[in-house]
């Protein structure tokens, strides 16, 4: 494969990682955009005819939420979220939209504590600013290295190259290998 046809390759993905981007925001400012209409809406001035009657109630429309429920553990919790935006990933800031959005108290580094911790595990990859969830199978190595075995011959020349190798040292500082007794 050439290097034009990898690199095409790769900037196809990163442009169609961007559109999936693009349409999650375009999606949440679609629904922003709803509730502020309802909103500007119930907040209209009354005519002069109708008696003022007490500040209206916003509503809010019940968008359903893709966004998983708070059980308990923060770190898992991000995941989840990484997960339900699939593709399209998840930058710090969305992340902490979530959190605020659910009312969950966090410390002012859980968020990037948590993504490193899930980087060093090899769970989350990193590309653009953006945070995506690994699948499992792309996480795990697909077979586990095999151990080499050396022949019997093979261990008979390493064997012999190494006393060559020390006979050699010996030899250059003058020393002979004692000899061995016979009685044994």
């Amino acid at each position: 494969m050439s290097s034009l046809t990898k690199s095409l390759e790769k900037r196809i993905q990163e442009l169609r990682s961007s559109i999936e981007a693009q349409k999650a925001e375009l999606a949440a400012y679609e629904r922003v955009l709803e509730v502020e209409r309802v909103r500007v809406d119930l907040l209209q001035t009354p005519t002069e005819a109708e008696p003022p009657t007490k500040e209206p109630e916003i509503v809010q429309e019940a968008v359903p939420s893709t966004e998983p429920a708070f059980a308990g553990n923060k770190t898992e919790f991000i995941a989840g979220i990484l997960k339900a935006r699939g593709a399209s990933g998840a930058t710090p800031k969305e992340i902490d939209t979530v959190f605020s959005a659910q009312a969950i108290a966090r410390s002012k580094n859980l968020i990037y504590n948590a993504l490193s911790f899930l980087l060093k595990r090899k769970k989350l990859a990193k590309k653009g600013g953006r945070y995506f969830l690994v699948s499992d199978a792309a996480a795990k190595p697909s077979a586990a290295p095999q151990k080499r075995r050396i022949s019997a011959a093979g261990l008979k020349r390493i064997s012999d190259a190494n006393k060559k190798r020390w006979a050699a040292l010996r030899a250059a500082k003058g020393r002979k290998k004692p000899a061995r007794s016979k009685t044994a």
